[in-house]
């Protein structure tokens, strides 16, 4: 089911002070809302009750990156997780009661933005809806790719959205997923950690992940038991892989504490992208995923666009 929402055009933002000014995007009419931004919208749809939103802020960890995109799921249901996923805000998680997840921030050199409409999937039956949220030519990509394929069928096809120098750069995630989908409330695991990039020479990096699971609030009976993590680097270059598989032998077994990292070198004119890492289920079902922002050269993620 698809809540109808007034259609918003692609807008280019001047400053970060006009961001009021233009969206038509509803307000959200919640009064607690959990979700900061500027594209409150919420979702009631049978017995599902969440908001998304969005959001363009400064960002001076680095300095080529002056600014990131954010964007939210806010949970309203007092009881029940909500699954969700939505792959033009980098969101694929599942939301505990009462509680919100955010993206990673997907980082900008300025603060021009575009605002799209993008599928979001929810529940265990894989219903869809659309919701807006603040985008570059990256985002788009994902949007073209759910208008040609579906939204149930789009592949999130990456794609680098500028050149620029490599920078050494980390931020912190959080995510949440279930070790058994059928009782997600009872078996629901809390994922903590950060991504990031090292560099220490010319045309060489590092990718780095971090991270630490335990039980979420009283989930005791969740376990990591034959939950597995998988690189997912479509359309970023096939290098990628072969540089991962140096370093990771598949497949991984998520741990209670962990380090995943493998180096990229002969980086030639570098882009900033994403792929990420996707987390199974021992029934091999998509539960989570970590978006993983990764620096690859531009002719490389040219040549993936035309693919």
């Amino acid at each position: 089911m698809r809540l109808t929402v007034p259609a918003a055009p692609i807008v280019l933002l001047a400053s970060l002070t006009l961001v009021n000014l233009w969206l038509d995007a509803p307000a959200l009419a919640e009064t607690n809302p959990l979700c900061s931004g500027e594209m409150a919208q919420p979702h009631k749809v049978g017995n599902f009750d969440f908001e998304t939103n969005s959001r363009l802020e400064e960002h001076a960890s680095v300095s080529q990156y002056k600014f990131a995109i954010v964007s939210c799921v806010g949970n309203h249901d007092q009881v029940y997780p909500v699954r969700v996923n939505w792959p033009v805000a980098h969101i694929t998680s599942w939301v505990p009661a009462g509680k919100k997840v955010e993206s990673a921030p997907i980082l900008q050199v300025s603060n021009d933005a575009r605002q799209l409409e993008g599928c979001l999937e929810y529940g265990n039956r894989g219903d869809t809806t659309h919701a807006f949220s603040f985008g570059d030519g990256f985002s788009k990509s994902i949007v073209e790719s759910e208008g040609e394929q579906g939204c149930r069928a789009a592949i999130a096809t990456h794609s680098a959205p500028s050149k620029g120098v490599m920078e050494k750069f980390r931020f912190r995630i959080q995510i949440f997923f279930p070790s058994d989908v059928k009782s997600p409330g009872a078996t629901l695991l809390q994922l903590d950690g950060e991504v990031g990039i090292d560099t220490d020479k010319e045309n060489h990096y590092r990718s780095v992940f971090n991270y630490e699971v335990h039980p979420y609030k009283d989930s005791k009976p969740g376990t990591l038991e034959n939950i597995s993590i998988k690189p997912f680097f479509k359309g970023v270059g096939d290098s990628l892989y072969s540089s991962f598989l140096k370093h990771n032998p598949e497949p991984i077994r998520l741990q209670q504490k962990g380090t995943i990292t493998f180096e990229v070198s002969g980086i030639k004119q570098p882009a900033l992208t994403y792929a990420r890492y996707e987390i199974y289920s021992q029934q091999n079902e998509l539960i989570g995923a970590v978006e993983l922002p990764v620096y690859v050269s531009s002719s490389a993620s040219l040549a993936a666009k035309r693919q």
